[in-house]
Formats: structure tokens, sequence, C-alpha cells
């Protein structure tokens, strides 16, 4: 073995949802919105407890000296567990583990709400339903607000909540009149180990098990670098890019 190359990332996963009188806060969102589960920018993205980490990969290329290298990238969790982002009132961040949501209760939601709402156009079948204030939750086309790059600055509750109105604006650390939806953010720590070694001469190309990759991740500050990491930067953010479908 030649060389070895590490370098972290903080994968960021929103947990997003919306109150439905009877139901209070839901995964049970809007066709017209932002997904239950989602990345920054809103494309979907599997929960914390079915996400995977991109598949290992190998990659033969030819270095400086035209000698063929071997790249091989190994991901692996660095932190047990994902925790949720709070900040406090007087700016302090911290990431803190919480109870996991079930996939379970996210249907049980979804399937009591369009109970609910089968019963509600059955008694109202003869009468046209009107958009209001107060506690209407009708699937009028909603828009997902304001730019999520500020959220880094938004005070969340100690679960670390940031509560919206009906439109996902106006956020807030706290509920109630008028809040109804709310986001949080949960984050995990892996690690990308590439091992670089000298071969024997032939093709170069990427050598790859699948490419179902779930999510691209943005960088941690704790990154670790060096003069070598180029080739694999390049390569991670290719086979990010191609696995979460340009999102």
């Amino acid at each position: 073995m030649e060389q070895e190359n590490n370098l972290r990332f903080l994968f960021t996963i929103y947990e997003n949802q919306r109150w439905w009188m009877g139901l209070d806060f839901s995964a049970a969102l809007l066709p017209s919105e932002r997904p239950s589960w989602s990345t920054q920018s809103q494309q979907p993205v599997a929960p914390p407890n079915l996400f995977t980490l991109p598949e290992d990969s190998v990659v033969y290329l030819h270095d400086q000296q035209g000698r063929r290298v071997k790249r091989t990238a190994n991901w692996r969790w660095e932190e047990p567990e994902w925790t949720v982002v709070v900040r406090r009132e007087d700016g302090v961040l911290s990431r803190v583990e919480r109870p996991l949501p079930s996939t379970k209760e996210e249907t049980t939601s979804t399937g009591l709400l369009m109970k609910k709402m089968k019963e509600m156009n059955s008694n109202n079948s003869s009468t046209t339903a009107s958009s209001g204030k107060g506690d209407n939750n009708d699937g009028e086309a909603v828009d997902d607000g304001e730019d999520e790059g500020e959220d880094e600055d938004l005070v969340t509750d100690p679960d670390g909540w940031i509560y919206g109105d009906n439109k996902w604006e106006k956020k807030s650390s706290k509920g109630g009149m008028g809040k109804y939806t709310r986001y949080r953010r949960w984050t995990r720590i892996a690690m990308v180990v590439e091992h670089v070694d000298v071969v024997v001469d032939g093709e170069t190309g990427i050598e790859r098990a699948r490419s179902d990759m779930v999510s691209k991740p943005e960088e941690s500050r704790g990154a670790t670098t060096s003069e070598g990491m180029s080739p694999l930067r390049q390569r991670l953010k290719s086979a990010l890019a191609k696995g979460s479908g340009g999102g």
C-alpha cells in the first residue's frame, strides 16, 4: 500500500411535518409540497433508519509518473447514531440524540389522514370547500418558502424543530397559533478512506458494484485533506451526483 487518504462528510436529512386537526403534527404532507424526508434542496431521501452510505468503489488511473494505480474508496460511519441539530437562544449550536421516528408510525398517520379526508368529503359532498384562515389544510398549492440556507442561524426548540406557517414561512422555535408546519435536521458524520496502490498495467476506469447512493452529502468542517486528495474529491463528486440523480 502506497498511500491512504481520509475525508469526512456530514450527511444532513430534513424531517418535515404538517399539523392536521385531530392528528397533531404528522409526516402526511400535501402532494404539492416538500416530501416528509428530504435533502436541504427538498429532494426526496430515505429516512435515517433506512439511509445507507454510498457503495464502496474502485477506480484505476495513471499517476503523474505514468504508473497504473488502484484507488479503493471505503465508506463507514464515524458516529454511531444520528443526531438532531439544536440551537439555543444564546446562539449555542449542538447536535443531540433523539429517538428516531418509526416508519410504521408515518404510515399509520398517513392512513388516518386519508380516512379523515374521505369522511370530510363524504359529509360535504354537496358543498364547495373554501380556503380560509385558521385550521384549513386543504390541497391547495403550497409555496415551500424561504431559502433553507438561513437554517444555521435559526433558533430551534429543545427537540430541534423549527415551526412555520401554512407556507413554511415566518419561522420560529415555538409552535402554537398559526404554526402548521415544522422541520428539523438529522445529521451524522461518515468517513471515506481511500487506499492507493500501484498495480500492473491494464485498463483504466471506474469499477463499482452498484450506484444507488441515496443522498449527496456536504463536506464537514473537520475534513482532512492532502495533495493527493484531488482525484478522490473529483471521483466522489461525480459518483455522488450520479447516485442522487443530480439533486
